[in-house]
């Protein structure tokens, strides 16, 4: 019964933890201030990228054996989002694209 009691609080606090994650990850303003805290992105490696602003929703192939990591989130009629370009040893080439709050990121 004791066992049964503390498998059901382990399960509470993991699946508050995901929805609190979830929360963060759908925050379009949260998601541009990690952006904005990261500072210079071109020439940061994508380990230390996903380190500072979290898990990209998408990653995708890109021509000469590059890829594509793309972050967003939307909430309430507003939307962010951005997609980084990396080369094949995995260092950030620049911003592919970048929609939603208004603040540029392609000077880094």
């Amino acid at each position: 019964m004791a066992a049964a009691r503390w498998l059901s609080a382990i399960a509470v606090g993991v699946l508050g933890a995901s929805v609190m994650a979830r929360y963060r990850a759908s925050d379009p303003i949260r998601l541009k201030r990690g952006f904005d805290r990261a500072g210079i992105l071109r020439g940061r490696h994508r380990t230390d990228v996903i380190e500072a602003v979290g898990r990209p929703r998408r990653v995708s192939a890109a021509p000469f054996d590059s890829t594509l990591l793309t972050w967003s989130a939307g909430r309430r009629g507003r939307s962010y989002e951005v997609a980084l370009m990396f080369d094949v040893g995995g260092l950030c080439v620049g911003v592919a694209h970048e929609v939603g709050p208004s603040a540029k990121l392609k000077d880094r």
